[in-house]
């Protein structure tokens, strides 16, 4: 196992509980409910193992995808997807990753929207998620 993304990653995710436990507006309730989600930014240069072993020791949740240059941060994004080839498919051996084209909307919505109100159910936030579907 790699420790180069993989710890730092663990690292980051203890620090988010340690900082909420030092706040007490967090209160200790929210803090019990609360488990970091961490992401990895995907890169050209992202190594599989990486992906495999975070996913496989439960540091990561996801990873994230984005063009380089497309957006605010992103100069260090993709710049093609056979780059990333290798990352997606441990993705998608980790369990963690369904490819959906793009162009299929409804597909990427039946993808998503499971995971969305298992979500909001977990933090209690059913009612807003309701009120962003009937939009």
């Amino acid at each position: 196992m790699r420790h180069e993304t993989v710890e730092p990653t663990r690292l980051a995710g203890r620090k988010i509980l340690f900082v909420m436990a030092a706040e007490p507006e967090y209160g200790t309730q929210l803090r019990q409910r609360f488990t970091p989600l961490m992401t990895l930014y995907l890169t050209d240069t992202t190594d599989p193992g990486d992906l495999a072993a975070g996913f496989a020791l439960g540091v990561l949740t996801a990873a994230k995808l984005y063009p380089a240059h497309a957006t605010t941060n992103s100069a260090h994004g993709v710049t093609s997807m056979d780059r990333v080839s290798k990352g997606l498919e441990a993705m998608e051996k980790a369990g963690k990753l369904e490819r959906v084209p793009f162009a299929d909307r409804d597909a990427m919505k039946k993808a998503v929207d499971p995971v969305m109100a298992a979500y909001a159910k977990e933090i209690e936030a059913d009612a807003i998620h309701a009120k962003i579907e009937a939009i």
